[in-house]
């Protein structure tokens, strides 16, 4: 999704840049080259197009959500067409199974 997102519109793509939410430490830029070359894309420009925001607690995924809503709504940042979370709730889950 981070690759075809980028696809223009007149192919069925989003036409816009990526937001990657990393909380598993799972994105990998040689998958998103492979998809870039599979799709004609430029794989540098491709990769450039993507925000990579690491974070390590949940406080961290919490506090970068703003941030990550202005870049969304700035003209002159954009156009973000996705934002990708994984996993939006690993970080809950494992900080609050005492709760449940």
């Amino acid at each position: 999704m981070c690759v075809t997102s980028q696809i223009g519109f007149a192919n069925g793509g989003g036409q816009g840049k990526v937001v990657y939410l990393d909380t598993e430490g799972n994105f990998r830029p040689e998958r998103i080259e492979q998809i870039s070359q599979r799709f004609g894309l430029d794989e540098d420009e491709t990769l450039e197009n993507i925000v990579i925001c690491r974070v390590f607690t949940h406080e961290e995924q919490m506090e970068v959500v703003k941030p990550i809503a202005a870049l969304f709504s700035d003209p002159d940042q954009g156009p973000f067409r996705l934002l990708i979370v994984d996993s939006v709730i690993g970080f809950f889950e494992n900080d609050f199974k005492h709760l449940i």
